[in-house]
């Protein structure tokens, strides 16, 4: 954290923006995407899985429908060709609609076990139809009792075996539902989990780049102002550690130099009171070696010594007069 505390102001600002800034983004990346891998978990189910199931429910009603106007046609074929003919009619509309029905359903993707049981379907509804074909042919050859018997000894267990299959891909579709909608519903709380966690993180983050640029300006700002008070008492000695790099750093440079300047001054003033009483009461300090209104301090120092001193060479030299007598 030293490069930290080095930097700028701003710049510690900017990095915490910065940081906060990417982190919110990524946040709400993750979000996004998670949102998104949601919406095609749906939009699976709602354009894949549900059309299945209609498509399989259409082709099991028609497949009633198929089977009762067989049984009818078989039934009424006393009345006339006009009445066979409107239940030709009939079967022909009503398996139309099953292969459309199987058309759509075999066009969308299915899984390997549907696909299976679906080609298992598919062969059984071919055989069914194959079993109608015979009806329709004894049928059209007049022959009830023939048509009767292909309906009892093929058309019915064939239809049977159909809507066996028919059932055991229905519940192959609500397999495949349930653990796509148990799917969708884990990702939608592993995904607030995660949005959850990563706002407390980011919170963290944020208070914690909070507190550190508090504490690098407070710091060094509350560490200045005792130098000041400290000076202020006169007090010269206080140990201020300027080796940061910020305006903070900066400010305790300038009171490090307050300090030293100050206390150069009073160890001119001390060797001047050494030499004065070592008998060199010529000795000044020197101003050109202070700067500002130090060097003034200086120079008004040295002009008070040598009025001092102007003073008592005054005093020596009246005492030597009166020691000749001349008073």
């Amino acid at each position: 954290m030293k490069w930290f505390q080095n930097l700028s102001i701003g710049r510690k600002l900017a990095v915490a923006f910065t940081i906060t800034t990417l982190a919110t983004l990524l946040l709400g990346v993750f979000a996004l995407t998670r949102m998104q891998s949601a919406n095609e978990q749906l939009q699976k189910i709602a354009r894949q899985d549900v059309p299945n199931v209609q498509y399989l429910g259409e082709i099991r009603a028609q497949l009633g429908e198929y089977r009762t106007f067989e049984m009818a046609q078989i039934s009424r074929m006393a009345e006339g060709a006009e009445v066979i003919a409107d239940y030709d009619k009939r079967l022909t509309d009503s398996r139309a609609i099953i292969e459309e029905q199987d058309r759509l359903y075999s066009s969308i993707a299915m899984t390997a076990r549907e696909k299976a049981v679906y080609d298992v379907m598919k062969e059984r509804l071919g055989a069914y139809f194959e079993a109608h074909g015979e009806i329709d042919r004894a049928v059209a050859a007049g022959d009830a009792v023939a048509a009767q018997a292909v309906s009892d000894e093929k058309s019915r267990p064939r239809r049977r075996e159909l809507f066996a299959s028919l059932k055991e891909l229905g519940e192959v579709l609500d397999e495949q539902m349930d653990q796509e909608v148990a799917q969708a519903d884990a990702m939608y709380v592993n995904s607030v989990q995660a949005v959850i966690a990563c706002i407390v993180v980011l919170s963290l983050l944020a208070a914690g780049l909070g507190w550190s640029i508090a504490r690098a300006i407070t710091v060094p700002l509350a560490s200045a102002v005792r130098v000041a008070d400290n000076v202020a008492e006169g007090k010269l000695d206080t140990r201020i550690d300027a080796t940061r790099k910020d305006e903070a750093g900066t400010l305790l440079r300038a009171m490090q130099r307050m300090q030293d300047q100050l206390q150069a001054v009073m160890a001119a003033q001390r060797e001047m009171a050494r030499k004065h009483d070592e008998g060199a009461i010529s000795f000044r300090m020197d101003p050109t070696a202070f700067p500002g209104d130090f060097r003034r301090m200086v120079e008004d120092c040295n002009e008070l010594v040598a009025a001092h001193v102007a003073v008592k060479m005054r005093l020596v030299a009246v005492m030597q007069r009166y020691a000749v007598g001349d008073l």
